[in-house]
């Protein structure tokens, strides 16, 4: 490291107390007035003042010193040793334990003599009376600043906790949709060679045919291959899985008239569950026949599924419930409801795979 880089790095060093100082002072509000006057009331009642007035006590003076003196600089300190420990990464212990003499020394022999000129003192305050207040005032201020790093020590161990239990949350979620999308991507052999046998039969006899029957195998196989980078399915490409397997099996009941698609927005980017949609229309449309609707919307940051058939009779979903929870967690729901049909609703993440219905049949293997 250069000189010039060395001395840049140390004016850094210095500095950056002066950045916390200047941060906590520009973010003040009346929470922390209210901390202050508090401290300055409890370092005043501990020396007798708050408890006994004496004759000629000039109590509002005295507690004007002491928030002053000690409750300001105390909650300065504490702040300043939140910051410090959250982003310059300095010890705790250090940073808090620091402020017990500072908050003293500095409330009794510079910020006391300072307010002495602005608002006036005792004339016969001497060099012992200084000593007597800061033995005074140590045992209040230690322990608010040992109360209040126990109780922030505290805070961050639970936030930390928190944080550890969410990302093996979200690395179990992430598991489980690695493993369904490929579970998705497997297609099954017989359906395989039932529709290539189909396509060879339709050859020479109806040529239109077997191109259209062999572009709709092909539309399959791109719907069930998740997107290079995807980690999960979206809604848009389950919804072109459907359309596309139904076109290859010719199942009637997961097309239009029998089923109707209705999708607003940025819906379709909407991350879901993989080998959850198509399963489960299957279901539906097999127990029930009917003219089943399926709409989709984001409403406040939360996906909304629902899929809607007349005097539908509630099956046990609890398997697709399970899987919904698996990739999405225990926020996500799947609701069954008698009469009215199935409600998906869960956390809306965009972009989990960008493609949309319709480009699902046209972008090229990734």
């Amino acid at each position: 490291m250069s000189a010039r880089e060395s001395l840049r790095a140390f004016s850094q060093a210095m500095l950056e107390p002066l950045r916390l100082l200047w941060d906590a002072l520009r973010t003040w509000k009346w929470q922390h007035s209210v901390a202050a006057l508090l401290i300055g009331m409890f370092t005043l009642s501990n020396m007798g003042g708050a408890v006994f007035f004496p004759e000629g006590f000039a109590w509002a003076r005295s507690l004007t010193y002491n928030v002053l003196q000690f409750g300001v600089p105390t909650v300065l300190w504490l702040r300043w040793a939140d910051r410090a420990t959250q982003r310059a990464g300095d010890p705790a212990w250090l940073s808090y334990g620091a402020g017990v003499p500072f908050v003293v020394c500095a409330g009794v022999w510079i910020f006391g003599p300072w307010l002495s000129l602005i608002i006036g003192g005792d004339a016969n305050w001497n060099a012992k009376n200084d000593r007597m207040l800061a033995s005074a005032v140590l045992v209040p201020i230690t322990l608010v600043v040992a109360g209040y790093a126990y109780w922030q020590n505290s805070q961050r161990a639970q936030a930390a906790l928190r944080a550890a239990h969410e990302a093996r949350e979200a690395q179990a979620q992430a598991l489980s949709a690695a493993r369904l999308l490929a579970l998705q991507a497997r297609m099954e052999p017989h359906l395989l060679f039932d529709s290539l046998k189909r396509i060879r039969d339709a050859v020479g006899t109806d040529d239109a045919k077997a191109d259209q029957m062999l572009l709709n195998l092909i539309a399959l196989l791109r719907a069930m291959q998740p997107h290079v980078s995807a980690r999960s399915s979206s809604l848009g490409r389950e919804l072109a899985l459907v359309e596309a397997f139904a076109k290859v099996t010719e199942k009637a009941a997961l097309l239009p008239p029998r089923l109707r698609m209705e999708v607003d927005g940025e819906a379709s980017r909407a991350a879901l569950a993989p080998a959850l949609l198509l399963p489960l229309l299957r279901t539906l449309t097999q127990s029930q026949p009917g003219e089943w609707r399926l709409r989709a919307q984001i409403a406040s940051d939360v996906l909304e599924i629902e899929l809607s058939l007349p005097d539908w009779v509630a099956l046990d979903l609890s398997g697709f419930a399970q899987r919904l929870a698996e990739v999405h967690g225990q926020q996500a729901r799947l609701q069954p409801t008698a009469g009215v049909g199935v409600q998906i609703s869960l956390p809306a993440q965009l972009g989990a795979d960008a493609r949309s219905p319709a480009s699902a049949f046209f972008e090229p293997f990734p």
